[in-house]
C-alpha cells in the first residue's frame, strides 16, 4: 500500500519501483490489445526473449513500465494507483503541525532549563572563585602575622 499526495507529478517522483501485481495489470492490458512480445520488441527494438524476461518481473524499471505503457496507451497512472490510499494533503498538514509546534515548544523549554542551569553553574564558578581568593588572602594574612 502506498500513501501518496493527489498530484499525479508527485506520483511518478514517488514510485521507484512497481510491484508484481502492476507488471500483471500491464500484461493483462497489453495481452487485451492484442499486443505481442514479438510486437513490442519490434517498437523497442529488441528481442522477445528480452521483452519477456521484463514482463515476468524480472529488471523491469519504472522509466520502462511507463514506456510500455505510454508506447501501447495504456494509462500509466490506473495501474501504479491501484493499490493506492489517496492522503488528504491539507489533513495531513492539520494532523502533523500541532506534534511538531508541541515537540518545538518542548525542545525550546529544554533549552531554556538548560541556559539557567548554565547560569547558575556560572554564578557558583564565580563565587567559588572568589572564595579561593579570599581563602588565599586569609593564608597570607596569616602567614604574615606569625
Amino acid at each position: 500500500m502506498y500513501f501518496i499526495l493527489l498530484n499525479n507529478t508527485f506520483c511518478t517522483v514517488f514510485f521507484k519501483k512497481h510491484s508484481m501485481k502492476q507488471i500483471e495489470s500491464l500484461s493483462k492490458a497489453l495481452k487485451s490489445k492484442g499486443i505481442t512480445h514479438v510486437e513490442i520488441a519490434r517498437k523497442f527494438s529488441t528481442t522477445q526473449q528480452n521483452i519477456s524476461r521484463i514482463l515476468s518481473g524480472k529488471d523491469m524499471k519504472l522509466s520502462m513500465f511507463i514506456k510500455l505503457c505510454e508506447a501501447f496507451n495504456i494509462n500509466s497512472n490506473d495501474l501504479m494507483l491501484q493499490d493506492v490510499v489517496y492522503v488528504d494533503p491539507l489533513l495531513n498538514i492539520e494532523n502533523t503541525l500541532p506534534k511538531k509546534l508541541e515537540k518545538a515548544q518542548k525542545e525550546i523549554e529544554e533549552l531554556k532549563l538548560q541556559i539557567e542551569k548554565y547560569k547558575g553553574q556560572k554564578e557558583r564558578i564565580a563565587t567559588l572563585e572568589k572564595m579561593i581568593k579570599d581563602k588565599d588572602l586569609i593564608i597570607k594574612l596569616l602567614s604574615e602575622k606569625k
